[in-house]
């Protein structure tokens, strides 16, 4: 079942996906921002058939990888620098 999911969030042009998430989808390819994709995996998972809250979140995480990497230079190591200061309750 998560084979499936995968698919549907990494191999762009899937008819799965309307054409804004599939927009969305594809600028992760061309940010090369691969490392988001466990968090769009568990959401679309989560999700399931709730296309508007997924597209919310691949909106918010694709502006905050584009703000975090391109605008303000960070590395992916920084980013987990930033998680690991985060607790989690």
């Amino acid at each position: 079942m998560e084979s499936e999911w995968f698919a549907k969030v990494s191999l762009i042009g899937t008819p799965y996906w309307n054409q804004s998430i599939t927009k969305k989808l594809e600028a992760f390819k061309k940010l090369d921002v691969s490392h988001s994709l466990p968090l769009l995996l568990t959401a679309a998972i989560l999700f399931n058939d709730d296309m508007n809250n997924f597209e919310r979140l691949v909106n918010a995480t694709l502006v905050f990888c584009f703000r975090y990497f391109t605008i303000g230079r960070n590395s992916v190591e920084n980013l987990e620098r930033e998680f690991g200061f985060l607790h989690f309750i």
